[in-house]
This record gives structure tokens, sequence and C-alpha cells, in this order.
């Protein structure tokens, strides 16, 4: 899973495409892309979430747990023929 956002400051701006590319060709990877989020922003302050009007102080750490959740079942479905 890779969380992004579009306005990340450290990273080119045009990677958001490149990563659509990259992750609709690789079934392996799932990507959340976010409008705003900055460079780790996704876990912010109290007063950053009032502006947001986020309530949710662990936002990136929650996506990965429901990533995680949305997929264990099929992880635990899938057989290994050795």
């Amino acid at each position: 899973m890779i969380i992004y956002a579009e306005d990340d400051p450290i990273f080119d701006p045009t990677i958001g495409a490149d990563l659509k590319t990259a992750c609709e060709s690789n079934s392996a990877i799932d990507l959340m892309l976010t409008r705003y989020g900055g460079h780790v922003a996704h876990i912010s302050s109290k007063s950053c979430q009032a502006h947001a009007q986020d309530p949710d102080v662990w936002w990136a750490l929650n996506r990965v747990f429901e990533w995680i959740k949305q997929n264990e079942m099929s992880t635990l479905t899938t057989s290994v023929t050795v």
C-alpha cells in the first residue's frame, strides 16, 4: 500500500501520474492518493485537524489498518504450491 499526497513538497508533482500507472499495472500494490497531506502530514496536529475538519489524529495509520483488514482474508486463503 502506498499513501501519497499530491501536494508533497519533497517529490516532483508529476509523480502522482507515475504512481497511478505503476499501481494499475501491478495488482500487488494499492495506491491511496490524496490531494492534500504534504510530506508525512497525514499525521497532524489538533489545529490542523480542526482546520481540515478531520477528527482522526491517526489518519494514515488507520488507513493501513483498514487495508490490512480488507486484504487479510485474501492472504489467508491464498495457497502456495511447493
